[in-house]
């Protein structure tokens, strides 16, 4: 079984816990693949560990509606960021810290190879501006996140 908020995060019998951050200005697309929706649906209900659902969301990838997925193990207590481009794949993983999610992946061969204008270091743009922030005041409050420090950074208007 698995909870699904039918937007964008799940949790799984399986202790996965996930969200995904869209990637902005990707271009890639195979169409005799097989899409986002269908590859994260089997992976949510069957996936026993990280592992597993890295696999399932690799196999037959059709490049469409690509994402930066953010996910974490009740189990493990193993947080992972997988970024899922067409040709390209990247994979962190940490015991202790944080991801932030932004709409422009990390991997620098996602960005430059598979997408157009991301806005990755322009502080104008969304993505670009997220990500400075985010980090700004993820620094700034390591370690000592709470339901009030969560609020605070989710409606932060810097």
């Amino acid at each position: 079984g698995y909870i699904h908020s039918m937007t964008d995060f799940f949790v799984s019998s399986a202790g996965i816990m996930g969200t995904e951050t869209t990637i902005g200005g990707f271009g890639e697309y195979e169409p005799d693949e097989t899409p986002e929706f269908l590859r994260v649906r089997k992976a949510m209900q069957y996936a026993d560990d990280l592992d597993q659902f890295v696999k399932m969301m690799e196999k037959k990838n059709n490049g469409g509606y690509a994402n930066s997925w953010l996910l974490a193990s009740a189990h493990t207590g193993e947080i992972m960021r997988l970024e899922l481009g067409l040709r390209y794949q990247n994979v962190e993983r940490k015991l202790d810290g944080y991801f932030i999610g932004y709409n422009a992946p990390v991997d620098p061969r996602i960005r430059n190879l598979e997408c157009s204008d991301t806005g990755y270091l322009d502080i104008r743009m969304p993505s670009g501006a997220r990500r400075v922030r985010l980090t700004q005041l993820m620094e700034e409050h390591y370690g000592e996140i709470d339901i009030k420090v969560a609020q605070e950074v989710l409606s932060d208007h810097y």
